[in-house]
């Protein structure tokens, strides 16, 4: 008994060490199963330390979503801000549409503008976003199918999806390229326990964490914190509230002529936060 047992963990030792990676078909098709289908209203706050004054600034947005390239931010100041910051953005046909001093304007949608994948409903709209943003390659786009090695079914590993660790998880990292010291690679992380995003490399200088992820509601999974960073800025968003809304009451706030009436103060009086709202928003 005793010299089987050796015999056990010395074959077990020797054996390769690896660890089972579904499909990336079956993983974005389980984060898809962790969203409502239903239009959202998102409440939360952006905060950022003050350098100068040691103290804190915030703005309070609220988010109308229809989907992940149907939505509308209202930004209101907070404290200091309160009478300084008031405007709306709304994201959708690839623009950014805002009131520039009460003309209607519009413009490119800004490359750090993360939103589309928290809010993206479908698996083929999240794996297509992927792909446009070059987070995915375009066999990512193309369901898989079993391969027959030696009369086995097996499944062979996607080169664009590695077991990781991020915000200390086990995590699927997805890239099209491997980065290096010299290459930054766009990618995302998605949660082994739960299927929820957690971590977005847009480039060399922007990362996004989303942390305690809470049900708000049936299939309304979102995250309580998500930490972005900038260069040498940090901001925090804590999430107030998650709601399910009527189609009429999105569609309302998804009009063109409703940033008329939302404002067109963005005296931030703050380097981070006007940068903030260049970058991502």
């Amino acid at each position: 008994m005793k010299k089987f047992i050796i015999l056990f963990f010395t074959l077990a030792l020797a054996l390769p060490a690896y660890s089972y990676v579904p499909k990336f078909w079956t993983i974005s098709s389980m984060l898809a199963r962790t969203r409502d289908n239903s239009p959202l209203k998102v409440t939360q706050d952006v905060i950022i330390k003050d350098n100068e004054t040691g103290g804190t600034l915030a703005v309070r947005e609220t988010l109308y979503v229809k989907n992940g390239d149907l939505i509308k931010i209202k930004v209101q100041g907070k404290n200091l801000l309160a009478n300084q910051v008031r405007t709306s953005f709304i994201y959708k046909s690839g623009k950014k549409i805002y009131n520039n001093a009460g003309t209607i304007s519009s413009s490119s949608i800004p490359t750090g503008f993360y939103s589309p994948l928290l809010y993206t409903k479908s698996a083929t709209g999240f794996r297509k976003y992927l792909n446009l943003h070059g987070y995915l390659p375009a066999e990512g786009l193309v369901e898989p199918k079993a391969t027959i090695i030696s009369k086995r079914v097996t499944s062979i590993p996607e080169s664009f999806i590695h077991l990781s660790r991020t915000n200390g998880k086990i995590s699927y990292a997805v890239t099209k390229k491997l980065s290096t010291p010299q290459s930054i690679s766009p990618t995302v992380w998605i949660n082994q326990d739960g299927f929820h995003l957690g971590k977005v490399r847009i480039d060399e200088n922007s990362v996004i964490s989303l942390n305690n992820y809470k049900e708000f509601g049936k299939k309304n999974w979102h995250p309580q914190k998500q930490t972005i960073k900038w260069k040498d800025y940090t901001y925090e968003i804590k999430t107030i509230s998650v709601k399910s809304i009527s189609s009429s009451q999105v569609n309302k706030e998804l009009s063109t002529n409703s940033i008329r009436n939302d404002g067109d103060l963005t005296n931030f009086n703050n380097p981070a936060l006007e940068t903030f709202y260049t970058i991502f928003r």
